[in-house]
């Protein structure tokens, strides 16, 4: 089995500029791992009223710039993700798993599925 953090186009860590220990530890985390030198350090947006609403605009700002640069896939971490001792092992699974999906189909039908519920008698429509 190979390393199955190669199937992604890019690797990320979200990091704030002013968490330099944290970024520290995550590179020894992910050196475990023996991928260190694939991950990129993603500098959080730092909002002070939120943090979530920071972690979620990083995260947003991570899929555009993916989608810029014509990526397949990303795997971003935050930096405080811990590794369990299999987690090659079930990232490897997880891989296999979800190439067995039909995307299309399944995109198409909770497309249907949500239009044929929003035309049920009683139903609310905007």
């Amino acid at each position: 089995m190979g390393n199955p953090f190669d199937h992604f186009a890019a690797v990320h860590c979200i990091n704030l500029a002013s968490a330099p220990e944290r970024w520290r530890r995550m590179r020894r985390r992910f050196a475990a791992l023996h991928i260190q030198q694939r991950v990129s350090r993603f500098d959080a947006v730092e909002t002070p009223w939120s943090h979530h609403v920071g972690c979620a605009l990083s995260h947003r700002s991570i899929i555009d710039q993916a989608d810029r640069r014509g990526l397949d896939n990303v795997l971003v971490f935050e930096d405080d993700a811990i590794f369990l001792d299999d987690t090659s092992d079930v990232l490897d699974r997880s891989i296999a798993e979800l190439g067995r999906q039909d995307w299309i189909s399944s995109t198409w039908a909770a497309t249907v599925g949500a239009a044929m519920s929003s035309r049920r008698p009683g139903a609310r429509t905007s």
